[in-house]
């Protein structure tokens, strides 16, 4: 038997493979489960292994095979080594991005969306096979995805060679992506796939209920909508809140679909028929957010009435605005309070240019109101509350001003009481056993079209919108597009790098060279 060692040996081998494709290939469908098959063909590979060393050990000499067995068992642990590395590995996944912004992760936003997931939701790539780039690019981002939430499935689909799927969803050009839950529940995207658009169309559709809509009030030289916050706006829409006007003093009624009510930095005064109607609204379970700049808005007993201290003064930093290239009367806010809006914003920066002081009241006047700084300037600031004259040095005063840090936002909470309202506003049921929540800002700059994009106002603004609606779960720091880092350098400078890189480097390298070769001879 000793001549047929290694006959026996190929036999079982070829055994083995012959089973273990059989079985995978043919024997998906069938009742036997793996606990039963694959021991018996770990055996024979034994057996193979066992037959294969017994014909060595009988054509070598002892010295040999000794050396050769060392050799097969050092390759054999290696191997296994190897094995246990990659399995562990393939389970239990670590990875840390040391990019400036977290280019190469996903944001806090789209991780909360999709640990909160209910249902699956499919991505559909439609990219031509030969436009690698792009197909690289949507599977890279998907996939990030993937490792998230289990029910993102992702599917690339060439529109060129399966004309009858482009056809089914309309796909009218390349590089579309279609986003569904069902075939009655998709969105569509085009262009160049990003992270913000990816997670906001995931989450339009798994949404619950139909969309909040939030009203700003007109009639008053607010901040417009379509001109001044039309960046705003946008960034709502996509976060699938619907964006329209209200004319209060027209009908002097607040829809009954208002989820949120945002005054936007007024110039005139309301009419007190307008603010009794806004106070039913609140006191009915709505939610408000006012914004004021440092001039008589008259709404400072209003929202004093609501335990916040709208002062007259204006708030100056000079050391701060220098860092980011603005003026004194543009303070910063990188250390916020406490609370759910601010929670995720620790070391982000917003800027609001031309802001007042807003606080809460220490004794409200409803004992049932809860009152929170959210937003404050920084230690070296003040509160300026004298005659503003740039071109001379300013300092704080302190019989007069306020040294900071400064309250430049508040949050107020107070439950809901269990008697209707009066009209001509009436909660809807989603509004009943909920709390009254108001936030106040002593500036409006922040959220028009030209500072929104600074570091984290964007965020800070929506964060708003989210607590306002009761919706803490979206709180968080949204995607942000990757930054462009490059470095400018001088004339002098490209020479000198020129010089060392073509001259200086290459010419020690051959003096060393040189010097070397003489002191060997």
């Amino acid at each position: 038997m000793k001549k047929y060692f290694f006959h026996i040996s190929v036999g079982l081998l070829i055994l083995v493979i012959a089973g273990y494709f059989i079985w995978t290939k043919y024997g998906t469908g069938s009742k036997v489960e793996p606990v039963y098959v694959l021991p018996f063909l770990i055996a024979l590979l034994v057996a193979s292994f066992v037959f294969l060393v017994l014909w060595i050990r009988e054509n070598t000499s002892t010295r040999v095979f000794a050396y050769g067995s060392n050799t097969v068992v050092m390759v054999v642990a290696l191997i296994a080594v190897l094995f246990i590395i990659n399995y562990i590995s393939d389970r239990h996944n670590y990875r840390k991005d040391f990019t400036s912004n977290r280019r190469f992760s996903l944001s806090d936003q789209t991780e909360k969306i999709m640990k909160g997931l209910e249902q699956n939701i499919t991505i559909l790539g439609f990219y031509q096979d030969g436009d690698t780039n792009s197909r690289e690019s949507f599977k890279d981002l998907v996939e990030e995805y993937i490792q998230l939430s289990s029910r993102i499935n992702y599917k690339l689909i060439d529109p060129i060679k399966n004309p009858n799927k482009a056809m089914e969803y309309g796909i009218k050009q390349l590089n579309t992506v279609i986003v569904e839950v069902s075939p009655q529940k998709r969105e569509k995207l085009t262009g160049k796939l990003s992270e913000q658009a990816l997670t906001n169309a995931i989450m339009k559709l798994a949404r619950k209920g139909t969309n909040k809509v939030v009203y700003f009030l007109k009639g008053h030289k607010e901040l417009d909508i379509n001109q001044d916050l039309s960046k705003v706006r946008d960034a709502m829409e996509k976060e699938t809140y619907e964006v329209r006007e209200l004319l209060l003093f027209k009908d002097l009624t607040i829809p009954q679909d208002c989820s949120i009510l945002v005054i936007a930095g007024p110039l005139t005064m309301p009419e007190k028929k307008e603010l009794e109607v806004i106070d039913t609204y609140l006191r009915g379970g709505g939610k408000l957010m006012v914004m004021v700049d440092p001039m008589k808005t008259g709404l400072e007993d209003f929202l004093g009435n609501w335990g916040v201290i709208v002062e007259n003064d204006l708030i100056l930093d000079f050391v701060g605005p220098q860092l980011v290239g603005t003026d004194p009367s543009m303070p910063l806010s990188a250390d916020y309070p406490d609370h759910e809006i601010t929670k995720d914003m620790k070391g982000m920066i917003t800027i609001y240019p031309v802001a007042r002081s807003v606080s809460p009241v220490s004794t409200p006047k409803e004992s049932d109101i809860t009152t929170t700084t959210i937003i404050q300037s920084l230690p070296q600031s003040w509160s300026y509350r004298g005659k503003i004259d740039f071109g001379k040095e300013m300092s704080p005063d302190q019989t007069r001003d306020k040294e900071g840090p400064v309250s430049m936002g508040v949050a107020v909470t107070m439950p809901l009481e269990k008697k209707e309202p009066e009209e001509p506003f009436k909660p809807t049921e989603e509004k009943k056993g909920k709390e009254i929540r108001l936030v106040v800002v002593g500036n409006s700059s922040f959220i028009d079209n030209k500072y929104l994009a600074f570091q984290g106002n964007s965020d800070m603004f929506l964060n708003i919108m989210n607590w306002l609606s009761q919706e803490e779960d979206l709180i968080s720091i949204r995607p942000k597009d990757p930054e462009m880092h490059s470095l400018d350098l001088k004339p002098q400078q490209s020479l000198m790098i020129a010089l060392f890189a073509l001259i200086v480097f290459p010419l020690l390298l051959i003096i060393t060279g040189i010097s070397v070769w003489l002191h060997r001879r």
